[in-house]
């Protein structure tokens, strides 16, 4: 089969569970946005040299897990790990930080910065809605694999499998968007041919029906009072996530919603699922 996606069938949503990589590429037909991977935002500046091992390591294991599944030759191309340096707003730069400064990068996606297709494909587009962040304690990470490695190659021993080694790891972070101007547009016009074409229109949403006791009844869909959301945790919006595993991330987001099929809490990492690393402290 041709490496150029464009050529390839649309695959049906079934066909794309079944296929590696199969919604990354079905979306990107569907959208005609040939782009993926996340843009990534540098937070720790004190050692160069390891930041600049820490981006090979993803992109070199990103190609070496496309090659496992056959993928390769088709998606390498398209990857794009947009990397955003700025050393004097972003060094120890809080997560709150970095979610803000991707909301504004996301809401100012455009057809001449991303490349064709990109503004319709946003808003549901892994590369909108998930970004990675690297700071001191991934740095941190990456150097103790690194020593750990080293010490088993001078002690003469295989090197050590990936679930029994040290993990590399990224902060995988989320966003909430509001729904672009286009998609609403959209919606209105939408909205306006039915309602032409309705004689009778009932908005059940935002009824309030009285029972015999006199007591309100809350309809389906009106909005009630429910305080366990005011106190929404913060940090179930991000996670740590092992390097290897960012395009299956990818893979995985492209319902944004998914994300909380595979979130795991600090200082947990995800996948190793339960497993809590002691290298480091955590806040």
């Amino acid at each position: 089969m041709s490496f150029d996606i464009r050529t390839w069938p649309l695959f049906t949503e079934q066909q794309a569970s079944s296929e590696p990589y199969g919604h990354t590429i079905r979306n990107m037909k569907l959208r005609e946005f040939y782009t993926c991977g996340f843009v990534i935002y540098r937070c720790a500046y004190s050692d160069d040299d390891l930041w600049s091992r820490m981006i090979e390591k993803i992109r070199t294991e990103t190609l070496e897990r496309l090659d496992k599944c056959g993928r390769a030759e088709l998606l390498g191309p398209l990857i794009s790990w947009t990397v955003i340096e700025d050393r004097e707003a972003l060094d120890n730069a809080s997560i709150k930080k970095v979610q803000e400064r991707f909301l504004k990068w996301a809401e100012d996606v455009s057809d001449e910065r991303d490349g064709p297709g990109a503004v319709k494909a946003a808003f549901m587009c892994p590369r909108y809605n998930f970004c990675v962040m690297i700071d001191q304690k991934c740095l941190d990470s990456l150097a103790a694999h690194e020593k750990e490695a080293a010490a088993v190659a001078a002690a003469g021993q295989q090197r050590l499998l990936r679930g029994n080694s040290l993990p590399v790891f990224v902060i995988f972070i989320r966003i909430e968007k509001p729904m672009p101007a286009w998609m609403l547009a959209e919606q209105a016009s939408e909205q306006a041919s039915w309602r032409l074409a309705s004689t009778t229109l009932v908005d059940s949403s935002s009824q309030v029906q009285t029972d015999d006791t006199g007591e309100d009844q809350v309809e389906d869909g009106e909005d009630v009072d429910e305080e366990v959301f005011e106190d929404e945790d913060e940090n179930e919006e991000w996670m740590y996530v092992e390097t290897y595993l960012l395009m299956s991330m990818y893979e995985t987001c492209h319902s944004p919603s998914s994300y909380w099929n595979y979130y795991v809490r600090q200082p947990q990492i995800y996948a190793r699922g339960e497993v809590k690393w002691t290298g480091m402290a955590y806040p």
